[in-house]
């Protein structure tokens, strides 16, 4: 692998008019009925560390702790052939820093890729040696943790994603269907991402801030799913209003532990400001996923 990964990033529940969304239904969350995986392909995840540079002076970065699953004898036989994955598969999963610059959500909730791509480290290390019938069954034991140092001394925050989160998510039909997406459109996907799952996996899956914005709202508890996009913004901007992102200039540390806590992987992630003068929007990042997802 090189410097760079091109890898599959899989969305939550809210299907976004930039994403793809597959046939391979997600337990649903918060009191939401089940849906549709979604995702986009990243085809240039950077490798072990990165730095990048933000292209707006509001820009904020929040991180997500994020497994990425790939396939230890090669991709290339599943690509053209993706029912020969089974229970029995073997593969390899690795820590995943899914960055975001959740202020690129606003204001409208509808597009997934600007916040999301281009600001994603794939750890780097042996990972923790699996198969997708042990994932589902809770057997596989791990766990992803980053951490950043808060702005003013405010201590340090930490996401944390333990492999026991992928428990009964349907990784098979997931799996199959980005290898379905990524043969139909001649995409070359080096590794697929599993989504954050679990309240520590990302400040965007912490219950109370979805039930305060609704209630704030005047919605009912837990909001119906049309009510998506209005109680997702007004959490974001309350997220945005405490300042609890990743500071620029500080470092985003992944680590990745196996069995008895053992380091199988590590990475960094850091980002400079833009200029406080820039007001212009973020280029759109190389993805498939706009023509994609009007296939």
């Amino acid at each position: 692998m090189s410097e760079t990964a091109s890898i599959w990033i899989t969305n939550g529940m809210h299907v976004f008019a930039d994403v793809h969304a597959l046939a391979a239904t997600q337990p649903g969350t918060a009191g939401q009925p089940p849906g549709a995986y979604s995702g986009f392909v990243d085809p240039a995840c950077f490798v072990g560390s990165a730095t990048i540079a933000a292209e707006r002076s509001d820009d904020q970065l929040f991180d997500e702790a994020e497994w990425c699953l790939m396939f230890p004898d090669g991709i290339d036989t599943y690509l053209s052939h993706p029912e020969r994955v089974g229970p029995f598969t073997p593969v390899t999963l690795q820590g995943f820093i899914e960055g975001k610059w959740i202020n690129r959500f606003l204001p409208g909730m509808d597009r997934y890729v600007p916040p999301s791509a281009g600001n994603n480290v794939l750890a780097e290390g042996v990972g923790i040696a699996t198969t997708l019938g042990a994932l589902d069954e809770g057997a596989a034991v791990g766990r992803v943790e980053i951490s950043y140092p808060l702005a003013d001394g405010r201590g340090i925050r930490t996401q944390i994603m333990p492999l026991a989160e992928l428990k009964g998510r349907n990784l098979l039909g997931l799996v199959r269907d980005v290898l379905r997406f990524a043969r139909d459109h001649g995409e070359r996907i080096d590794g697929i991402d599993l989504g954050a799952v679990g309240d520590r996996a990302t400040v965007l899956n912490e219950p109370s801030r979805f039930l305060a914005a609704a209630k704030d709202l005047s919605l009912p508890v837990p909001p119906p799913p049309e009510a998506f996009p209005r109680v997702a913004k007004h959490a974001i901007e309350g997220i945005l209003a405490e300042g609890i992102g990743c500071p620029p200039q500080e470092p985003m540390r992944i680590v990745t532990r196996g069995k008895a806590d053992k380091e199988v992987g590590e990475g960094v992630l850091v980002w400079h400001a833009a200029a406080a003068s820039s007001s212009r929007q973020p280029t759109t990042p190389r993805t498939s996923a706009t023509t994609s997802a009007s296939s």
